[in-house]
C-alpha cells in the first residue's frame, strides 16, 4: 500500500487539472484570459530610470529569456516587456507587513501584445520575473492572464548546515542561493560552529571554512537574487571544534567538551572579538548567535546545578551576547529550545529577540513551541526541517508535513516566518538529493494556502523536469515507499542500521517476521534504479545521479538484512542436517565462493558505494572528511570480508561433527 507521498504522486496527473498552471509558489489571484503571447525577440525597458537593483532584474530577466533561446534587447520606447517600480522603497527593507501593499508584492499583466510586471521594489520586480519564468513554455509563449500576489509570510528563509557533515564547494552554495531564488526565498542562513574564517584562529576548521573573502563574495552573489545571508553562528554550546583545540581547551565546560564556560572572563573576551569580526563582515540587519542544545549546562560532574541557576547562567550570558550583537546595530536570533525549557526567563529577554523554535518531526500540532513565546511577547521565526539526515534518500512526506504544521503555527500565534533547514548530521548527506524537500520551505511560507501534497509534487516536476515529469514523479513515490517500509521493518530510521551489524540475534529476531516487506522495498529501490539509469542514458543530471545512490543505498540496506536472515537459517538447516555436503553447499557455495556469494555480493555493493559516493562527493563537496565517510565503508566491505575469510577455510575442510561457523 503506497504512502501518502506515494499515493499522491502516482495520482497527482489526474488531481491536477489539465489547465492548472505549474506555478510554486502559489499566486494570490490568477485571472485567466483567452490566447497566448509569443516572445520573439523581446525588448525589455523601465516605466523609470532605472536604479543598480532595477538593473539586477533586468539581467535576471535577460538570463531567462537567454536560457530559454530568446534574445532580448533594451528599448525605451514602447518595449514589449515594461518593468514598472512604483515606489522608492528600499528593496531591503524587513519591517513591513506581508499584504497587497508590501514591498515584496508584484503583479504580472499578459496581454497578446505585451507584458507589464509591475512592484513597488525591485524585489518585488524580481519576483514577478521568476513567476514569469515557470509560465514561459518551450515554445516561447506565456498564456494571457493577470497576477496579484504578495507573500504570506515575512521570512522564509533556509539555512544550510557547514558543520556537522560534508563541506560544500564554494560553486554548490551559489547553486543554492540560484535554486532558492526560483522560490522567493529572501534569507540564507549560513550555519557555521568555527567554519568562517576570523583573524587569529589559525586552526579552527583550517580544512572546512570560507574564507573572508569567499563570504563577501556569496554575500554580493545573494545580493543580485535578493537573498540576504545571515550567520548563523554558535556562541555558547556546538562548540568541540574549539575546545578540542589545547589552546582554548580551558575556556570549555569541561575539557575538550562542546560548550564555553560562560562564567570564564576569557571566554567571554573570545565572544567579544567573534561578534566584531563577523558583525563586520556580514552586512546583513540579522544576526543568529545560535546557543542550542547546552547539554552540558548544570550538568557537568561534581558542578550540577538546580534546573533554575542553569536557567539564569543562560540568560545572563544570552543577554550579555545580545548586547555586544545590538551594539553593532544588528537584530538578534537565537535558537528557541533552552528558553522554552526555562520558561520562567521568557518575560527578561532582551527585547527585540527573534527566537527560533524548532522541530523537525511530524506532529499533530505545534502550537506548544509557540504559544509560550507568544504570550511573553517574544517574536518568532519558526524552524522547520529537510528530513534528509540518517536517511538512504529524503523523506519528502514527513517534511511537507513538517512544514505545514509549522507554519499553521507560525499563522496562529503571528510568527515572522519559516526558517527550514538542512541538517547533514550521518556525515554523508548528499544535498542534490533533498532538492524538492529545500525549496518547500520558501514555497509554503509564501503560500496563502497550503496547497495540497499532490499539486506540489506535480508541479515541481513539470517545473525543474518538464520532459521526465511523470518518471520523476513515479521515482520519487517509488524511493519514498521503500524507505518507509525499510524504516517499519528494520524498526528505525534506515542509515542508523548501516552500520549495525545484521546479524545481531536481536536485529534477526526482530525482522524475521518482516521478510515479504523488506523484499519488496528491495524491489521497488530496484524499480526506481531502473528508471533512474533509463533518465541517465539520455544525459547527465546531478540530481538524477544522486538519487540513484540514494536508491542503491535502500537496495543495499535490504539486501544485507535478507542476507544475514538467510545465513541465519543456513545456519539452522547445518543443526539439523551436520554433514559436510550441507555445509559446503550452504557455507561454501551459497555464502562465501568466490565471485558469486552471498559475502562477496555485499563486498561487491559495499564497493561500489563507497565509489559512487566518492565521485558524487568531489563534485559537489570538499575532501573534508571525505576520508572518514570512506573509513566507513571500508569498515562496511571488511565486515564481509573478514567472514567470508573466516567461513571460506572451514567450508573446504569440513567435517560432520565440526562445530557450525560463528556468525559474528
Amino acid at each position: 500500500m503506497l504512502t501518502r507521498l506515494g499515493a499522491a504522486l502516482l495520482a497527482a496527473s489526474t488531481f491536477v487539472p489539465a489547465q492548472d498552471l505549474p506555478l510554486l509558489p502559489q499566486p494570490h489571484s490568477v485571472q485567466r484570459g483567452a490566447g497566448a503571447f509569443k516572445l520573439v525577440r523581446p525588448t525589455i525597458g523601465f516605466a523609470a530610470k532605472p536604479d543598480k537593483d532595477d538593473a539586477l532584474v533586468e539581467r535576471a530577466l535577460r538570463d531567462i529569456l537567454q536560457q530559454a533561446g530568446i534574445p532580448a534587447t533594451s528599448s525605451t520606447v514602447a518595449p514589449v516587456i515594461l518593468l514598472e517600480r512604483t515606489t522608492n522603497q528600499s528593496s531591503w527593507q524587513w519591517d513591513d507587513t506581508p499584504g497587497p501593499n508590501s514591498s515584496e508584492a508584484y503583479s504580472l499583466k499578459i496581454t497578446p501584445a505585451r507584458v507589464h510586471l509591475k512592484a513597488p521594489t525591485a524585489r518585488g520586480l524580481f519576483y514577478a520575473v521568476q513567476t514569469l519564468r515557470q509560465l514561459l513554455t518551450p515554445a516561447a509563449t506565456l498564456p494571457v492572464l493577470e497576477i496579484h500576489d504578495w507573500p504570506a509570510m515575512r521570512l522564509r528563509g533556509f539555512m544550510l548546515d557547514l558543520s556537522h557533515g560534508p563541506f560544500p564547494k564554494f560553486e554548490e552554495l551559489k547553486r543554492q542561493l540560484d535554486f532558492l531564488a526560483r522560490w522567493k526565498a529572501n534569507q540564507f542562513y549560513l550555519y557555521s560552529e568555527t567554519n568562517i574564517e576570523l583573524d587569529g584562529y589559525p586552526l579552527l576548521s583550517a580544512s572546512a571554512r570560507l574564507t573572508k573573502a569567499q563570504v563577501r563574495e556569496l554575500v554580493a552573489y545573494a545580493h543580485d537574487r535578493f537573498i540576504d545571508v545571515v550567520p548563523c553562528v554558535e556562541l555558547y554550546g556546538h562548540l568541540h571544534d574549539l575546545a578540542r583545540i589545547e589552546t582554548y581547551s580551558a575556556l570549555a565546560e569541561m575539557p575538550h567538551g562542546g560548550e564555553i564556560n560562560p562564567l570564564n572572563p576569557q571566554a567571554q573576551a573570545l565572544l567579544r572579538d567573534w561578534v566584531d569580526q563577523l558583525t563586520a563582515l556580514f552586512p546583513s540587519p540579522w544576526f543568529h548567535v545560535g546557543m542550542d542544545e547546552t547539554y552540558e549546562l548544570g550538568k557537568v560532574p561534581g558542578r550540577q546545578l538546580e534546573p533554575a541557576k542553569a536557567g539564569e547562567i543562560y540568560l545572563r550570558h544570552f543577554q550579555q551576547v545580545s548586547s555586544l550583537v545590538a551594539a553593532k546595530g544588528k537584530r538578534v536570533m537565537i535558537w528557541g529550545d533552552i528558553l522554552l525549557q526555562h520558561p520562567e526567563v521568557l518575560p527578561r529577554v532582551p527585547a527585540g529577540t527573534v527566537a527560533i523554535p524548532w522541530r523537525y518531526s511530524d506532529e499533530p500540532d505545534y502550537d506548544r513551541f509557540v504559544a509560550p513565546l507568544a504570550a511573553a511577547k517574544v517574536n518568532s521565526l519558526l524552524g522547520s526541517g529537510v528530513w534528509n539526515y540518517y536517511d538512504a534518500v529524503p523523506d519528502f512526506d514527513h517534511t511537507l508535513r513538517n512544514v505545514d504544521g509549522l507554519i499553521k503555527s507560525a499563522r496562529k500565534h503571528g510568527s515572522l516566518g519559516i526558517l527550514h533547514t538542512e541538517w547533514t548530521d550521518c556525515g554523508q548527506v548528499l544535498l542534490r538529493m533533498a532538492d524538492p524537500a529545500v525549496a518547500y520551505g520558501p514555497i509554503a511560507s509564501w503560500n496563502h494556502e497550503t496547497l495540497s501534497h499532490a499539486q506540489v509534487y506535480d508541479r515541481y516536476a513539470r517545473l525543474l523536469h518538464p520532459r521526465h515529469h511523470t518518471e520523476v514523479s513515479r521515482i520519487l513515490a517509488i524511493v519514498s515507499e521503500s524507505q518507509s517500509a525499510l524504516e517499519k521493518a528494520l524498526g528505525t530510521r534506515v542509515f542508523q542500521t548501516l552500520w549495525a551489524n545484521p546479524l545481531d540475534a536481536h536485529r534477526l529476531e526482530r525482522t524475521r517476521p518482516q521478510i515479504p516487506a523488506i523484499r519488496q522495498a528491495r524491489i521497488q529501490a530496484e524499480s526506481a534504479q531502473a528508471d533512474l539509469l533509463a533518465l541517465l542514458k539520455q544525459g547527465p543530471d546531478p540530481f538524477y545521479e544522486a538519487l540513484l545512490y540514494g536508491a542503491r543505498l535502500l537496495d543495499y540496506i535490504a539486501l544485507r538484512q535478507l542476507y544475514a536472515l538467510e545465513l541465519d537459517e543456513f545456519r539452522q538447516a547445518l543443526a539439523n542436517d551436520p554433514k559436510p555436503a550441507t555445509f559446503r553447499l550452504l557455507f561454501g557455495i551459497e555464502t562465501s565462493e568466490s565471485d558469486h556469494s552471498r559475502l562477496f555480493d555485499l563486498m561487491d555493493a559495499a564497493g561500489e558505494l563507497r565509489a559512487q559516493l566518492r565521485t558524487l562527493w568531489l563534485r559537489d563537496y570538499l575532501p573534508y572528511r571525505l576520508e572518514t565517510a570512506m573509513g566507513r565503508w571500508q569498515g562496511e566491505f571488511d565486515r564481509w570480508r573478514t567472514l567470508q575469510e573466516k567461513i571460506a577455510h572451514p567450508a573446504r575442510s569440513y567435517r560432520e561433527g565440526d562445530p557450525p561457523p560463528i556468525l559474528p
